[in-house]
């Protein structure tokens, strides 16, 4: 298992340069203004989508053919995208909070507590990518699945346009929600790891190479 996440983290060094300069460039726009805090939802809603441009380098290099000779069972190679993804949304959650407590005075966030939840919410929403996609990427390869790829997108990019178009209504939409967001959160929580084990279900009866 190190060894395969190892690679995928050399995997990120190589290839997802982009990616980090829009992070960078996202979480800047977000601590020079305050008018466009949705900036620091994106950073961690791209580390969720991560480990399913991974997988279709994977498809694209053939490592999903030669991964076979070597001594890794198919739990694992799944196993090792939803670490990454784990471990870079939860790096970017970090980030995204230290420069919001930061620039706290010049957001609508009455307490600490409230920054936090906010930081939180956002972080069990960019489960909600890989849960989706992950399985359809494994079952029917990142070229079919980008059909998912793409409607989930959508709707996320849609519902945060919605959740946050005003930083003077993020408090109050807050506490409308307080009550059920440890639901939502352990909902979410609770989808994230059957879709870990539906992915894995679905790459031991795969074909590997189609």
């Amino acid at each position: 298992m190190r060894g395969l996440l190892i690679k995928d983290f050399y995997m990120l060094r190589k290839h997802f340069k982009m990616y980090l300069l829009i992070d960078v460039l996202f979480i800047a726009v977000a601590f020079f203004s305050a008018d466009n805090i949705m900036f620091v939802a994106l950073p961690i809603m791209l580390a969720g989508i991560i480990p399913i441009t991974l997988l279709a380098y994977d498809e694209r290099s053939r490592w999903t053919e030669y991964c076979g000779a070597l001594p890794y069972s198919r739990a694992q190679i799944v196993s090792a995208k939803y670490l990454v993804g784990l471990a870079l949304q939860t790096i970017t959650s970090i980030v995204v909070l230290i420069v919001l407590i930061i620039r706290n005075n010049e957001f609508s966030f009455n307490t600490l507590e409230e920054l936090i939840a906010s930081v939180a919410a956002m972080f069990i929403a960019s489960f909600i990518m890989p849960t989706i996609c992950m399985p359809f990427s494994l079952k029917f390869g990142t070229e079919k699945g980008r059909i998912i790829y793409y409607v989930v997108i959508a709707a996320i990019a849609g519902f945060i346009a919605l959740a946050v178009e005003s930083t003077d209504d993020i408090p109050r939409k807050l506490d409308s929600l307080a009550g059920l967001m440890p639901i939502i959160c352990t909902g979410l929580i609770v989808l994230y790891a059957l879709s870990w084990l539906l992915s894995v279900a679905f790459y031991n009866y795969k074909e590997i190479g189609k």
